[in-house]
């Protein structure tokens, strides 16, 4: 009985396929596989007297995240995050001097924009 079984094992292994990937590749050397990137807002306007912020729309972003600054110094004293789910935001509390806004689009989110000096 043992035989019988040892010898159906060997033809088991003799049988089995070579592992495979999910994927195959007809390059030579590293894959060149890349993670989705989130676009970052452009062409963000900022208007001090209303408080208004607004950008175009980026493709597949359902929400931003927008930070305001009463202060005229560069570098911080940023109010938020406060995330939206439309490419307009108005600040409440203060009067907006400089924005900064990032794409969100579920875990994944784009680089804050180059700070907006409000007009």
């Amino acid at each position: 009985m043992r035989t019988v079984i040892a010898g159906a094992a060997v033809l088991c292994l003799l049988a089995a396929q070579p592992a495979s990937a999910a994927w195959t590749t007809s390059s030579q050397g590293p894959a060149g596989a890349k993670a989705a990137t989130v676009t970052a807002p452009t062409g963000i306007v900022c208007t001090k007297s209303s408080g208004a912020v607004t950008w175009p729309a980026v493709a597949g972003v359902p929400t931003y995240d927008v930070w305001w600054s009463d202060k005229e110094n560069g570098g911080g004293n940023f109010y938020g995050f406060f995330r939206v789910s439309s490419p307009s935001y108005t600040v409440t509390g203060g009067t907006p001097l400089r924005v900064k806004v990032r794409s969100v689009a579920g875990n994944w989110t784009s680089v804050q924009s180059p700070e907006q000096i409000c007009s």
